[in-house]
């Protein structure tokens, strides 16, 4: 017999995603119960995923249309893990890591394109990745590789400029 009180799709995938947090976070807990070694104060970054399975509902329920939420569902799951990662090596890191910052939308733009096909998420994606890239070559002293990237990526939107306004034209 189906429970009256939760009908549409969205609500059973909502409730679902809500038992199983419950049942992850309920058991880090007994986990610090058991083993006092084991800290959860040190698996806070855990924390900032919690909002993904309720994030990912459109996307269980819509498939492709929903493809846009991608995007914080990337940006979280890839802050969660780099800042466990942080926890584990030290977050003096952090120093040289920040692009990451950067690169969690760019990912989620490029996923969200990928999977719903969209170009209008390429432009963002390849923007914010080609920033990452830059700020981490310059980190390591590849200023030739920087002068190069920027000199191509400007002679590539140039041509493609030049080619679109001759093409108009005829």
């Amino acid at each position: 017999m189906e429970n009256e009180h939760i009908k549409t799709k969205e609500e059973k995938a909502g409730a679902l995603m809500f038992g199983i947090i419950m049942i992850v976070v309920g058991g880090l807990f007994l986990l610090g119960t058991i083993f006092p070694w084991f800290k959860i104060g040190n698996l806070w970054p855990l924390f900032i995923a919690l909002p993904v399975p309720f994030i990912m509902i459109p996307l269980l329920t819509e498939g492709k249309k929903a493809g846009a939420v991608l995007i914080p569902i990337t940006i979280l799951l890839f802050l969660c893990v780099y800042f466990l990662w942080l926890n584990i090596v030290g977050w003096q890191n952090a120093a040289q890591t920040w692009p990451n910052f950067i690169l969690a939308p760019g990912l989620g733009f490029l996923l969200a394109a990928l999977l719903t096909g969209e170009v209008g998420f390429y432009i963002p994606a390849g923007i914010l990745i080609a920033l990452v890239v830059i700020f981490y070559f310059s980190f390591f002293n590849f200023s030739l590789m920087i002068a190069i990237l920027l000199i191509g990526l400007g002679l590539l939107i140039v041509g493609k400029t030049f080619y679109q306004m001759v093409k108009k034209k005829s």
